[in-house]
């Protein structure tokens, strides 16, 4: 099922703030393998589809210390590709989940941020894509483009499911970003890209972030 592996970087998601330099700072030694799919991923939320593909922690906090799994707040993420769509799964336990009604984003989301590499370590060629519940509906939006905050991208053809636990502490979110929304990469002939999974939780007021690192 699995082939064709291509490298990530991972870093912090806060350079939408304070510049995009900074988003490539925090690269770990070791860089976790993406892998292309032979079938497509159906996005229901119920990971039938993930089997046999690796999962990994988002467990580094802004700061760069590792926060451990606990019952306040446990991710992990997976990572696929096919032809037409990069699949991201994340499965959150969270003990008080906290979405954000219509109109705001201080809640609970998960974004999704591709950076064009560089020699340098540094670029100005960049995507980042929020994910979220409002309403009880799956929500999708590009958060930031190139450094153009909400620039109002069509994000019609971006596939979203969340699904809630039982306890509703918990959930999983399947979203398969196409291609096309995604120009300057090329992942049949780039061997490596920057990319960032960040979950931000918001308990009592306050939000935490974590992000990936393998």
């Amino acid at each position: 099922m699995i082939n064709a592996p291509i490298r990530i970087f991972v870093s912090a998601w806060f350079f939408l703030i304070i510049g995009v330099k900074l988003y490539l700072s925090a690269q770990p030694g070791e860089k976790p393998a993406i892998f292309q799919v032979d079938k497509k991923i159906e996005v229901d939320g119920k990971l039938e589809d993930w089997t046999g593909i690796q999962e990994w922690p988002v467990n580094q906090a802004i700061d760069g210390t590792r926060l451990e799994p606990s019952a306040d707040l446990a991710v992990l993420v997976r990572f696929a590709f096919d032809a037409e769509y990069f699949y991201t799964a994340v499965e959150v336990r969270d003990n008080v989940l906290n979405f954000s009604p219509r109109g705001s984003w201080f809640g609970d989301a998960f974004s999704l941020a591709f950076v064009e590499p560089s020699p340098a370590g540094e670029s100005f060629s960049f995507i980042v894509f929020g994910f979220t519940l409002r309403d009880n509906e799956p929500f999708k939006v590009v958060v930031n483009r190139d450094g153009e905050p909400f620039p109002g991208a069509f994000t019609k053809d971006i596939q979203l499911e969340i699904v809630l636990g039982a306890d509703k502490k918990s959930f999983v979110a399947e979203a398969a970003v196409p291609w096309t929304h995604v120009p300057h990469f090329r992942p049949f002939i780039q061997p490596e890209w920057a990319i960032n999974l960040q979950y931000t939780d918001v308990d009592a007021g306050k939000r935490k972030s974590v992000q990936l690192l393998a």
